[in-house]
């Protein structure tokens, strides 16, 4: 498995990440949600990218995303949760 850190930056996502991320209810510029970090992530079974993001009074979330901009999950950031080989997505 390979990870890809991409910092915060919304323009390094595929477009159709980025679209799909914009529009849902965590948009950065519409809401009080903030990225707090982006990771691409490619496993030989497969790839996604994934955004952290946080907001104050709110619980921190991890929303997963396909490569086509598919919401793949969208759960709490809790402690000690990392993400390895053999995290189900």
């Amino acid at each position: 498995m390979t990870e890809t850190d991409l910092g915060k930056d919304l323009t390094l996502l595929p477009n159709e990440v980025k679209t799909t991320f914009t529009s849902s209810i965590y948009n950065p510029t519409t809401t009080n949600w903030r990225v707090e970090d982006i990771d691409l992530y490619e496993r030989p079974d497969k790839t996604f990218y994934l955004i952290e993001i946080e907001a104050a009074g709110q619980k921190d979330r991890k929303l997963f995303y396909n490569p086509d901009g598919t919401l793949i999950k969208d759960v709490e950031d809790k402690e000690n949760d990392d993400i390895l080989p053999n995290t189900p997505i």
